[in-house]
């Protein structure tokens, strides 16, 4: 408890730190046990040290602690668990990376009395195993109580060189901050002109224009002896840092493999999705929207490629095709 005042100490006094980060501190976890004169039991006898790995029986201190960290997820960087134990300080650390145990490690030695770590084990019984299997970095501090040069000071020494050891591991480790980017529109066809296959015909296609349009008055259509690869004339991305593919199709009496997505690698048509297996069948249109992160797509030729295999009574539409690209924005 005291190493955790020092630490609310010197971030109470650090504006510039509480700029960089947002802590989240529960000064006691086991209040009830602790004014009873108990250590790691609750009134009920519980050790609240062990509560942590069936999410449907815990104890309500672990309880409301474990659904907030379960609710920050996605944006806790680390948790810390201190603790007091008879021997000399030392922490425990959970990562699956040496290099993280080991850069961190040395920052906590640094600054604080624990000048000792041990790597942390598995299961999710305890609050830092079961952040671990969340992907948090977590730690167990195991504070002396027995030694006899500690005194009250050092806690709270321990607590302010805690915070230090923090910010030094993040600044560390942090990568730099990625670069601005823009959006560039490679494909926007809603088959709309006269020409209405002018994005769509540097390679041969028996694809036909409808009026069965999901917005403005034409579509893209394929159907039986009018049909095969309906496919997109070459799309720069070659200095892509990421795709997003966006269309709407309809269909009629399809059935497995009638209606297949594929993107063009630079050498190969990939399959991506089997469309006839989605959504409804006419009159329903489906919006089909894809975040491209995948680098193999990254050419300079790149294409979509949309294969209609249709039997009598059978029929495909494709209307309003969007393909952008996220890029480095210009200096």
């Amino acid at each position: 408890m005291w190493v955790t005042q020092g630490l609310m100490e010197s971030l109470l006094s650090d504006p510039e730190l509480r700029k960089d980060y947002i802590f989240y501190i529960v000064p006691l976890a086991n209040p009830d046990g602790r004014i009873a004169g108990l250590s790691r039991s609750d009134t009920d006898g519980v050790d609240l040290n062990r509560e942590w790995g069936d999410e449907s029986d815990m104890e309500p201190e672990v309880s409301s602690i474990y659904n907030f960290m379960k609710s920050k997820r996605c944006s806790l960087d680390l948790v810390i668990d201190a603790h007091t134990q008879p021997f000399n300080p030392y922490a425990i650390i959970y990562s699956e990376s040496d290099s993280t145990r080991e850069i961190l490690a040395s920052k906590i030695a640094k600054h604080t009395e624990y000048d000792d770590y041990e790597d942390g084990y598995g299961g999710t019984s305890t609050i830092t195993g079961r952040a671990s299997s969340f992907g948090i970095l977590s730690i167990i501090l195991e504070h002396s109580q027995c030694k006899e040069s500690y005194n009250l000071n050092t806690f709270l020494d321990d607590g302010a060189g805690l915070l230090k050891a923090i910010d030094e591991y993040f600044d560390t480790t942090s990568p730099s901050p990625p670069p601005p980017t823009d959006v560039t529109v490679l494909l926007d066809d809603g088959f709309e002109s006269s020409d209405w296959d002018t994005h769509w015909d540097a390679s041969p296609s028996d694809w036909y224009r409808n009026t069965y349009e999901h917005e403005g008055s034409q579509c893209a259509a394929a159907r039986y002896g009018y049909d095969g690869a309906f496919t997109c004339d070459p799309l720069d991305a070659g200095d892509a840092l990421a795709l997003h593919v966006e269309f709407w199709y309809m269909k009629y009496g399809t059935e497995s493999s009638d209606y297949m997505l594929y993107y063009w690698d630079g050498s190969s048509y990939v399959l991506v999705d089997a469309l006839d297996d989605n959504g409804e069948d006419y009159p329903a249109w489906i919006r089909f929207s894809d975040d491209v992160t995948d680098t193999r797509f990254f050419v300079d030729d790149f294409r979509v490629r949309l294969v209609a295999n249709m039997g009598s009574g059978e029929d495909v539409w494709l209307d309003d095709v969007k393909i952008t690209k996220m890029i480095v924005a210009p200096s």
